[in-house]
Parts: structure tokens; C-alpha cells; sequence
């Protein structure tokens, strides 16, 4: 974190930092609606994530890998490609699954708690 609320890359020092699901795809590949409810076995979920600065306006911080991204259990799910600021990750068993992130060294504004469901008959 630079110390003159600027970071070497021109971008502010992230204040706040929040992360959220932004899409769930079924088993079929299909975008579905999501309310909050279960997410199901099969399914992908995808994270959005966004730093903002003391004012309030988005910022990427200082860190040019993104945030980094924690969860728990780890074995319901299974992360693909590079983690960054739109991480995707596969529902393998059902659970209640915990996701957190950092960004600079500032936690999430909250951590994301899942319940994974097994498949829905078809």
C-alpha cells in the first residue's frame, strides 16, 4: 500500500473491498437467475470483485495480480483459469461454502456464504 494513497501504477490505495457472485451457470451451460438460494452440484459460479478507494470510487489497487481469493471447504468446489478480479469455480459436492477475499491487504467487506445443493433431478 503506497503511504501517499497512490500506487505506483497511478491507481489509489484500495479502502474497501467487495466481492460478490455474479452469475451462476447451470449444468447445461446455460446462464440461470440467482437470488441468493442454492447453487447446485455441477453448476459454475462466478465472482466479481471490486476495490474501492476512500472516496469511494473504484480502484485496482496497488497489487497487479488482483486479489486473492480464500474459501472453505475446500473440496466443493474446483477453481479454473487465473483467479483475478472475475474468478470462476465448479460446485462438486453439496455443503455451505465460505468465500473471502484481500485486495492490499484489505479484507472483503464481508464473506460470501454458499449453499451447494446436489443436482436438480431432470
Amino acid at each position: 500500500m503506497a503511504a501517499s494513497g497512490v500506487c505506483a501504477n497511478g491507481q489509489a490505495n484500495v479502502a474497501t473491498f467487495d466481492i460478490k457472485v455474479f452469475s451462476v451457470i447451470d449444468a447445461k451451460g446455460d446462464f440461470r437467475p440467482w437470488d441468493g438460494g442454492p447453487i447446485y452440484v455441477g453448476e459454475i459460479i462466478r465472482f466479481d470483485s471490486q476495490g474501492h478507494d476512500r472516496f469511494r470510487a473504484r480502484t485496482n489497487g496497488c497489487s497487479p495480480e488482483g486479489p486473492r481469493w480464500d474459501w472453505s471447504p475446500e473440496q466443493l468446489v474446483r477453481w479454473s483459469g487465473d483467479f483475478g478480479w472475475n474468478p470462476r469455480a465448479k460446485v462438486l459436492a453439496p455443503g455451505i461454502l465460505t468465500v473471502w477475499a484481500t485486495m492490499d491487504g484489505v479484507e472483503a467487506d464481508f464473506k460470501l456464504v454458499l449453499k451447494l445443493e446436489d443436482a436438480l433431478p431432470e
